[in-house]
């Protein structure tokens, strides 16, 4: 009984400290983010949106930009936002935090009319510009915490209207279909990768379901969701667990 339970506190001395990025007090924000969370300060209830743009370039060369602010589904709200499985949210709130822990967790959302530029042939690549500077201090400190991360964009299967009717939140439903991540994904290892904008590149599935809308009035949408990068072990807890069990070894002789 006496092994289990020295071996028990190596472990919870283990996990306390390589999970420490994932357990967040939040200071600065509202209660009810997640940690680690992106994009924290990305635009207020009420507020004008931050556009985000879909850059896509053809076969010809050519490079169309398609953005968040244009044919806007619910007029004065920019078409973006975030869904949780346990936190409410309201329609005219056009923040788009990604966030995981506790206590809530949120994904976010980006949806672009396909009909704002005719695109002459045949989409060859496509990223997500996702604006990163928004005015507050100190920057980007005030929008991020928990890193490193990896935030995971993906194909959605909810239409765009529904979307965008935030008020529905919290939904279990909508939440996990923002966690596709068949698109692609960046790694933000420190804040000084964390650039302005925050450029994605999609993948071949993104180009394409594009294809599938491209010159049509539908609207293609993105969602987006958050991973914490494992920390290595640092020495000076491999330095405990090893004088642990030495310690172990020597009290059962």
């Amino acid at each position: 009984m006496r092994t289990v339970l020295i071996l028990g506190g190596i472990v919870m001395l283990g996990s306390g400290t390589a999970m420490a990025d994932i357990v967040g007090t939040n200071i600065g924000h509202s209660a009810g983010l997640g940690d680690p969370y992106i994009f924290g300060t990305s635009a207020g209830m009420g507020m004008t949106g931050i556009p985000v743009d879909l850059l896509v370039t053809d076969a010809n060369g050519q490079t169309y930009a398609f953005t968040t602010n244009f044919d806007e589904i619910l007029p004065g709200v920019t078409d973006s936002g975030w869904w949780s499985d346990t936190a409410m949210n309201v329609d005219n709130n056009p923040n788009f935090i990604v966030s995981q822990g506790s206590p809530d967790n949120h994904n976010d959302y980006f949806t672009f009319n396909m009909s704002q530029n005719a695109i002459s042939a045949a989409i060859a690549s496509a990223a997500l510009s996702i604006p990163t500077n928004y005015g507050c201090s100190p920057e980007p400190t005030c929008e991020t915490s928990g890193l490193p991360v990896t935030y995971f964009v993906g194909s959605v299967s909810v239409s765009a209207a529904i979307l965008a009717h935030k008020s529905a939140s919290p939904n279990v439903t909508i939440y996990n279909d923002l966690r596709t991540a068949d698109y692609g994904a960046i790694s933000i290892q420190n804040l000084a990768a964390y650039a302005n904008p925050m450029v994605i590149t999609l993948d071949s599935k993104a180009i394409t379901d594009l294809n599938s809308v491209r010159n049509t009035s539908q609207y293609f949408s993105v969602g987006g969701t958050l991973a914490p990068i494992p920390e290595p072990a640092s020495p000076l807890l491999v330095g405990a667990v090893l004088l642990g069990l030495a310690a172990l070894t020597r009290w059962r002789r």
